[in-house]
């Protein structure tokens, strides 16, 4: 690996931990209103009302035995897991 693509990595390694730190703070067992933009097998997925589409944090719900929200639909999810790029959540 040349010096510029290991340059990169370790930028990328430290923008990773502080994206998980800022998301741990900010969502981390707490409620938040998700938009759904998509369904799973398992359960839902979109972003938090502040989040825009394709560019920030993707939330990923269970929703267990619970009725399965529609795409554009807005409901309420409490964030279980945090990551630098995607939160995950169960459907409240």
């Amino acid at each position: 690996m040349d010096q510029q693509g290991r340059r990169l990595r370790e930028f990328m390694e430290v923008q990773q931990e502080i994206s998980s730190s800022i998301n741990e703070v900010r969502y981390l067992n707490r409620d938040v209103e998700i938009i759904v933009d998509g369904v799973t097998r398992s359960g839902i997925y979109g972003r938090t009302l502040l989040d825009a589409p394709d560019v920030d944090n993707t939330v990923v719900v269970r929703t267990g035995h619970k009725t399965q929200p529609a795409l554009g639909d807005i409901c309420r999810a409490r964030i279980t897991a945090v990551g630098p790029y995607d939160l995950d959540g169960i459907l409240l």
